[in-house]
């Protein structure tokens, strides 16, 4: 008996090892993730002849031009109304709160005019069940 008592303890010992050491891998992963989202929140992205910048609300008028355009939006099967263009704005904004990214409104330098957006978004993929299972797999790791 004393010899089986030993090794379960042997055994537990390094199960807990094995368990902080995931611990301590998921709490550096949520780190360095935080610190991405925070630098992804600030960056402002260049180009020779470009900026990117978050989306604000004074972007409305110039994102009107773009999301209400039918030529520019045949991608899209339609153009936008002045409505959906403003629920789409809140939706990038709120976005900007939730995850720490977004679609980002992009500038030419020299004259500072609004020419579209383009970024990082979340998407609904074919397989909801696959999604579901990496999201409860990523949270139960990042702790969200």
């Amino acid at each position: 008996l004393r010899r089986g008592n030993k090794r379960k303890a042997g055994y537990m010992r390094k199960r807990r090892k094995l368990r902080h050491a995931l611990r301590k891998s998921c709490q550096n992963r949520r780190d360095r993730a935080r610190k991405a989202v925070k630098y992804v929140e600030k960056a402002i992205i260049e180009t020779k002849r470009l900026y990117m910048r978050r989306l604000e609300e004074s972007d409305f008028d110039a994102l009107c031009r773009t999301l209400c355009d039918n030529e520019t939006m045949y991608a899209y099967e339609g153009a936008f109304d002045k409505q959906e263009t403003r629920e789409w704005l809140d939706r990038q904004l709120a976005r900007y709160e939730r995850w720490g990214f977004g679609l980002r409104a992009v500038l030419l330098k020299d004259t500072d005019t609004f020419v579209g957006q383009c970024g990082l978004t979340m998407q609904p993929w074919k397989d909801s069940a696959y999604n579901n299972s990496a999201a409860r797999r990523t949270s139960a790791c990042h702790g969200t």
